[in-house]
């Protein structure tokens, strides 16, 4: 509801759309305090008690770096979220998946790959998300040697990750 009235699809899409844009956190709040587009998935899921939610995250949202850290932080909200979602579905029959690729060979990263960066196949990618969302696991990594680099990454200290050129 918002302002004593039900949101409409197209307002709900506006807000996804400027999420989409960078403007996430805000449109995340409303939809949160207005049983919005981010909320709406969850409500007939809650009430039967059974669903799956997936999420997509990337390993970018693990640890800030220069690179993209605009892209990072709208991915480290994605986390967030799915952990804020996770604890509110914990002990119910509603499993909330986060998956968290790596560079995977899309058009947003056809600038990597012309410069010659190793980048994951969409379909093997595409195979482990699907199998997460049916094994119900809290967070995936694909391919799943991130879940070790980045563990290495986000445990570096500072004094030495600030020295890294990534």
């Amino acid at each position: 509801m918002r302002g004593g009235r039900e949101r409409t699809k197209q307002e709900d899409a506006v807000d996804l759309s400027r999420a989409r844009r960078g403007e996430v956190v805000a449109a995340a709040e409303r939809a949160d305090r207005d049983g919005g587009a981010l909320t709406c998935p969850q409500k007939p899921m809650e009430k039967a008690n059974h669903g799956t939610i997936a999420l997509i995250g990337s390993v970018a949202g693990d640890r800030g770096r220069k690179s993209n850290y605009v892209y990072g932080a709208a991915k480290g909200l994605v986390t967030r979220y799915a952990q804020g979602l996770q604890h509110r579905f914990a002990g119910t029959g509603v499993k909330v998946v986060l998956i968290k690729p790596g560079p995977t060979d899309t058009p947003m990263t056809a600038h990597l790959k012309g410069r010659g960066a190793k980048l994951a196949p969409v379909e093997g990618v595409a195979k482990q998300i699907v199998d997460a969302v049916e094994s119900g696991k809290p967070v995936i990594y694909a391919p799943g040697k991130w879940r070790l680099i980045m563990m290495v990454v986000r445990h570096l200290p500072a004094f030495v990750f600030n020295k890294i050129d990534i």
